[in-house]
């Protein structure tokens, strides 16, 4: 393609039309095109065309920046941050959640916030019935340097990255700030790597893949979102990204008779690229927010050569944060609530599709989970848990119901006390999945 010849046609509209042909395109194509002159490269930091691109992250008000700024420094790279991400944590999972800092951009200037979904703790209430809002605990804070120009966008990713990326401990772990171990957000390419549950329990004997999460390459989970792009950060291959140390299994079980653990494997699903933090913040914060605690010995960090034994009992007098598999983080959809007759339980027109997003679900002593609900089958309702626990892990259905056929209130076992339910609720028949420790 003639470059010169495709500037001047450019050239020969107005800036309005021109602007009209520019708007919509994405930021890499908008400064490609600029750049195949100098008169249209001029016009490369016209807040005009910087502004709806920031719109598309929900930033429309700058105090103290303009558009480009904010896009070139902060925007391209951690924009696609924001929104919820699902960690493949084993078992229990965890929810983080990017968003502006609104506070921040009205003082020193624009941020992104980082932080994680936390629960009260598991083993409070054995008959809990209702489920407990998340508090959200930051994390990390993405924040422009005011100390630099705004850097590059016309590479993928960025040539340079003026941002800067502060990252929050808590209590007794505020001397990690110092630990030259600082965390990083990165992008992990695609891997095999798994989990395998062992036991040679007196129940059950045995050894069995963890469930993938999320199940395919392509990410057709309905929890994933899969319209959202990964950050523009650097790729890389994590040296934990294929780690398979199940040779230990049979050692293990004859050190340890009637133990449940966890070794490093290799699924048969290739696991979509990912958004990830290097090192682990396992057991970086007394709360293990990022890597919930689970009741089974997890030894996936034994390198295959080492005596599992000793290394375990090392790892219990000092846990090394560098030496544990990494989370893998995957966009999690977040639909709007329905509203109108459809949602509406006293409506002619309600319909289960009303219910299709992500809900708070109680489970006894495990506490709160969250679940994304599935209504795609005309005639079922899935609930998927995005979170787990040890019985039922998270990437696992944990109930289903027929929608086809409700039922009346009459339905309801008397045993089941639900308390005061009221004439226009909602029954139906389903199942549902139950399940020893470990899920076997």
């Amino acid at each position: 393609m003639d470059h010169r010849k495709e500037a001047s046609s450019f050239l020969a509209l107005s800036y309005d039309l021109f602007l009209d042909i520019l708007l919509p395109l994405e930021a890499s194509d908008i400064v490609a095109l600029l750049s195949t002159c100098r008169a249209l490269w001029s016009h490369r930091k016209d807040d005009s065309i910087w502004r709806v691109q920031c719109a598309r992250y929900g930033v429309k008000d700058l105090p103290s920046h303009s558009f480009f700024y904010v896009y070139a420094s902060l925007l391209h790279t951690y924009g696609p941050l924001l929104g919820l991400w699902a960690s493949d944590h084993v078992f229990r999972g965890n929810v983080i959640e990017f968003r502006i800092n609104d506070e921040e951009s009205k003082t020193t200037g624009i941020s992104i916030r980082g932080e994680v979904w936390d629960f009260p703790a598991r083993n409070q209430d054995p008959g809990l019935r209702f489920p407990s809002n998340p508090t959200y605990v930051e994390f990390v804070n993405i924040r422009i340097n005011r100390d630099h120009q705004a850097g590059s966008i016309g590479s993928e990713p960025p040539s340079y990255v003026p941002a800067s990326v502060e990252w929050f401990f808590h209590d007794e772990q505020e001397a990690l700030k110092d630990d030259p171990r600082q965390p990083t957000l990165t992008v992990l390419h695609p891997s095999y790597q798994s989990t395998i549950f062992s036991s040679s329990g007196i129940l059950f004997q045995g050894s069995f893949l963890h469930p993938d999460f999320p199940s395919t390459l392509e990410g057709n989970d309905s929890w994933f979102d899969s319209t959202r792009p990964l950050p523009r950060l650097r790729k890389v291959t994590s040296s934990d990204s294929t780690r398979d140390n199940s040779s230990l299994i049979s050692a293990i079980i004859g050190y340890l008779p009637g133990a449940q653990f966890l070794t490093a494997g290799l699924g048969d699903t290739l696991k979509p690229s990912a958004l990830s933090i290097l090192p682990s913040l396992y057991r970086r914060d007394p709360l293990h927010l990022h890597n919930p605690s689970i009741e089974i010995e997890d030894i996936r960090f034994v390198r295959a050569f080492q005596d599992p034994i000793v290394a375990i009992m090392a790892e219990h007098m000092r846990p090394d944060v560098e030496n544990n598999i990494p989370d893998r983080y995957y966009p999690l959809r977040f639909p709007p609530i329905s509203t109108g007759p459809s949602a509406n339980l006293r409506s002619l027109f309600w319909t289960h599709q009303s219910l299709n997003g992500l809900w708070l679900g109680a489970y006894n002593r495990h506490g709160t989970e969250v679940l994304f609900l599935e209504a795609s089958d005309p005639n079922r309702l899935i609930a998927w848990k995005v979170t787990g626990d040890e019985n039922i892990p998270r990437g696992v259905a944990s109930w289903w119901i027929d929608v086809a056929h409700p039922k009346g209130l009459d339905h309801v076992l008397p045993e089941h006390n639900f308390g005061d339910i009221p004439s226009f609720s909602k029954v139906f028949d389903g199942k549902a999945h139950v399940s020893f420790t470990g899920y076997p």
